[in-house]
């Protein structure tokens, strides 16, 4: 009995995981982005309050198109090693990447609506975007009505590759087709440096950015995680009925 009880002592799970300290580092950060945005930062002259939905609207964005970028990344890989871990971590970006993206357009079209008088304007940008959205809910479609197996995660790998090959599109639409609403440059050498406006919109924005990457960088390997799960049962499931199929 002691030696058992030795035994669960030794066996002792942390306190906190890595995955609960990167959820709790994300939500500490995103805590404090939204403390900046809504106490810290300077209001903008010309657009007033509905200005600082920026902060939320373009690290997001940022964020969905790196996700989409991910997903070429990993969809490519299983096409290649046809390894469930790289299945799996495809699934996962694409769950989040279209979450990212549905923040990004809602997000977009409340900002849109005080400052252009439309919710929604069919330019280049936004045209490319709702293109790459609905490829990713085509894929997470894909996912949910196919069989497990093999077959269905290669019909989905390929339309990965194909939606992560289109989020440079969204990226470069301004350069490519021409500006009809969105700024050639939010942050960066475009932004106005000599003023405490612009210094604190980029400071804001900066903390935003890496804010959001931690929390859907969370999501991603919350989501991974359960999808191993989901295959480990999946393949225990199917092995069940192999093993009845095959008694006498």
């Amino acid at each position: 009995m002691a030696r058992l009880t030795t035994s669960l002592q030794q066996k002792r799970l942390p306190l906190v995981t890595r995955r609960e300290l990167l959820l709790l580092l994300s939500a500490s950060s995103v805590m404090a982005s939204l403390v900046l945005i809504f106490f810290w930062v300077p209001t903008e002259i010309n657009q007033g309050v509905v200005q600082r939905i920026m902060y939320l609207h373009v690290p997001v964005a940022l964020a969905s198109l790196a996700i989409f970028g991910l997903l070429f990344v990993t969809s490519a890989v299983y096409l290649w090693k046809r390894s469930q871990r790289w299945d799996a971590l495809s699934y996962a970006a694409a769950e989040v990447g279209v979450l990212a993206l549905t923040l990004t357009i809602v997000t977009g079209a409340i900002w849109a609506k005080p400052t252009w008088n439309a919710w929604w304007t069919w330019e280049p940008m936004l045209t490319t975007l709702l293109i790459l959205w609905l490829m990713g809910v085509a894929y997470l479609a894909l996912r949910a009505y196919s069989p497990p197996g093999e077959r269905g995660a290669r019909s989905a790998a390929v339309l990965g590759v194909l939606a992560g090959l289109t989020a440079p599109f969204v990226y470069f639409s301004v350069e490519l087709w021409g500006n009809l609403s969105h700024p050639e440059k939010v942050i960066g050498p475009g932004r106005s440096a000599d003023s405490e406006i612009g210094a604190s919109i980029g400071l804001t924005l900066m903390v935003s950015m890496l804010s959001f990457a931690l929390f859907f960088a969370a999501l991603m390997v919350h989501r991974y995680k359960l999808r191993r799960s989901e295959d480990d049962v999946d393949a225990l499931h199917l092995f069940n009925m192999q093993r009845r199929g095959s008694r006498p």
